[in-house]
């Protein structure tokens, strides 16, 4: 097996430079024909999610971007996409650049019209560019990048394993992005392990430049092939036939397996490249192999095996023992009924509690050696598991009691309104605690969870409600929650007349607390739109807004159903400064009466040459320093009006 798995962390950037595929980072092909390879890029719906209050997905698109504009032209690349199209789909691959020189501006449109949503089928995607690029037949690269593990029922190592035996020269390079899960950064690095390909972690976007060496190191050319020996005399051979074997006498059949030979003796730290490799159940090489001792290895459920074999040039068969036994888990919501057939995940545990196996099928099958272990089944939250003992040869059998229920939610904004289909948010907790179990944004969401009582609460803006459910084994229950909530769009103003604001406006919404002087209760949101929209409970609020030091606060009434739309009037003009000198800070002060007389109160300051300022109505005292020199004039602001304030410094 080649491989490398660097388990740095690196940025897209470099780890892409890394995996040797933009221009300076390979040398030129010797060979004519162009060298291809395809980008697979994951949009599943998990690449909303976001890293440093940026989504994955964005991330990912400037990542693209860069790529590709650095991209090696004498490489043709292509773009194949999956997730973006339907949720739930496993199907949902989609070849959006086939494989021609890179073209930025072009691939940089498609991605950006791009919107994440599905499942991760991921091994098909990399069988899919495989099979695009002809693997069989020509040196074929493809690099994967994806944000999670294999959720569509297939083995991404068997996947990974499968291509490299059948190709002729093919790689496929991995990226993780933020894979926080041991068991997705297995598969990934399978992936790039079974196929000669380097693994590398990217948890965001900035860049490690230490990661960047072990990479580039990694994806370097080979040295070219040594001067060719003079061909010895010609050998007697004859078919040789590999037959694997669970323990001794004990054959296993029906299963296909992986198998390659190698001109090494097993145990050698690195195998040499197979001269044969295939994959079925009992193995015959298509050329008769010369005589002489060899290294078979033998793949199955990713687990390997290394023998020792001497060829005689005769006809012969060839037992391989795996030295293992096969565990097959079932999973039933009562004993002895029938078999759960979908959405199942399969973790498979070892006695150290750490994650060696997953499976998505109804049935899942595991090649193990001798041991204990702990095999789980997962039904969206609802969880089992059972203890098992696996021995050489032989083949246990283990049935496991998933108790469930469904879950189905909905909820309306209020009692007159259909129930919402977007914006929404799902958050189970079970039942007098804060110990969350499950998730949602769909508009109609549906739960499995073990039987038991739960918490939902649920959000549309910052209107919510809750519910306490009961879920029932083997039962649906489906509950429709109403926010009685409303909507409000305000917006504000200088002065009646006046221009609208264009920038620089921030919203607050408070609670209403009686007892306090300026009536200021908990803070429920905030926005910086010039017109937002805020989604609230039905109830009375104080809504407040500010445009430089200028702030007017207003209850408002929120009606379930409804749109309020209040106006605001800031009753503010604007202060514009200008000076003949240079380097000059700037005070604005208030004018204020006193006890004493006339007073300055200091609101506000810059350090800009023409500064700005959104202020109340009123009288203000302007005041320039430059070095030793001061100068002031006085400002008068009316509503809705700019007022030039000239400073002329001595």
């Amino acid at each position: 097996m080649r491989g490398n798995m660097n388990r740095s962390t690196s940025s897209w950037r470099l780890a892409l430079i890394g995996l040797g595929l933009v221009a300076g980072a390979v040398p030129a092909p010797a060979a004519e024909a162009r060298d291809k390879a395809i980008l697979v890029l994951d949009a599943s719906g998990s690449m909303w999610g976001q890293i440093e209050g940026k989504a994955k997905w964005e991330i990912a698109k400037e990542a693209v971007a860069q790529l590709v504009t650095g991209w090696d032209p004498k490489i043709d690349l292509g773009l194949t996409v999956y997730g973006h199209r339907t949720k739930g789909d496993c199907n949902d691959i989609e070849d959006v650049f086939a494989p021609a020189p890179a073209d930025a501006g072009k691939i940089k449109a498609i991605t950006g019209g791009l919107s994440p949503k599905g499942k991760t089928p991921l091994s098909a995607a990399v069988r899919h560019a495989a099979e695009k690029l002809r693997y069989t037949e020509d040196k074929a690269t493809v690099i994967l990048v994806s944000d999670g593990e294999e959720t569509c029922n297939l083995d991404p190592c068997a996947v990974a394993a499968e291509l490299e035996a059948a190709g002729v020269g093919f790689t496929a390079h991995v990226i993780g992005f933020d894979i926080r899960n041991d068991a997705a950064r297995q598969q990934l690095q399978c992936i790039a392990a079974n196929t000669g390909g380097t693994y590398v972690q990217a948890n965001d976007a900035a860049s490690l430049n230490a990661a960047l060496a072990e990479v580039a190191a990694a994806t370097a050319a080979p040295a070219p092939a040594p001067a060719a020996e003079p061909r010895p005399a010609a050998q007697p051979r004859a078919a040789a036939t590999f037959k694997p074997f669970l323990a001794e006498g004990v054959p296993l059949t029906g299963t296909p397996v992986y198998w390659s030979l190698h001109p090494d003796a097993a145990g050698s730290e690195d195998l040499a490249d197979a001269i044969a490799s295939d994959y079925r159940n009992a193995w015959t090489p298509d050329a008769p192999v010369a005589p002489g001792t060899y290294a078979v290895q033998v793949q199955v459920d990713g687990l390997k095996v290394q023998q020792t074999v001497t060829i005689t040039g005769q006809k012969q068969e060839v037992p391989v023992v795996i030295g293992a036994g096969i565990l097959t888990a079932t999973a039933v919501e009562q004993a002895g009924g029938a078999a759960l057939t979908g959405d199942l995940t399969w973790r498979l545990f070892d006695t150290e509690g750490n994650i060696i196996g997953y499976n998505y099928e109804p049935e899942a099958v595991f090649t193990l050696k001798p041991g204990d272990y702990r095999v789980e089944v997962a039904r969206g939250e609802a969880k089992a598991g059972a203890a098992v003992t696996v021995k050489a040869g032989e083949r246990p059998a283990v049935e496991i009691v998933l108790s469930a229920g469904s879950l189905e939610l909905e909820v309306k904004p209020s009692e007159a309104e259909p129930p919402a289909s977007q914006g929404v948010t799902w958050k189970i907790f079970r039942e007098g605690t804060e110990d969350q179990v499950a998730y949602s944004y769909d508009g109609k969401a549906v739960f499995t969870l073990p039987p038991g009582r739960y918490t939902v609460q649920v959000w549309i803006g910052e209107a919510t409600a809750s519910a306490v459910v009961e879920v029932k084994p083997k039962e649906t229950t489906r509950t429709t929650l109403v926010l009685g909530a409303g909507d409000v769009k305000p917006r504000a103003i200088f002065a009646p007349g006046a221009p609208k604001p264009t920038r620089d406006l921030s919203w607050k919404v408070f609670l209403i607390d009686p007892k306090a002087d300026d009536r200021k209760g908990a803070q429920v949101t905030y926005s910086f739109d010039l017109e937002p929209v805020f989604h609230l409970n039905a109830g009375r609020y104080l809504l407040e807004v500010t445009s430089g030091v200028a702030v007017v606060a207003a209850e408002i009434e929120v009606k379930a159903g409804e749109q309020a739309r209040p106006e605001l009037n800031l009753n503010a003009g604007a202060v514009l400064g200008k000076t003949n000198a240079a380097d000059v800070s700037w005070r604005l002060y208030k004018v204020v009466t006193a006890m004493t007389g006339m007073e300055k109160e200091q609101v506000a300051y810059a350090f800009d040459p023409a500064p700005v300022w959104i202020v109340p109505a009123g009288d203000y005292i302007l005041e320039a320093t430059a070095g030793d020199k001061v100068a002031e004039v006085p400002v008068t602001v009316i509503a809705g009006k700019p007022t030039q304030a000239q400073v002329t410094l001595p």
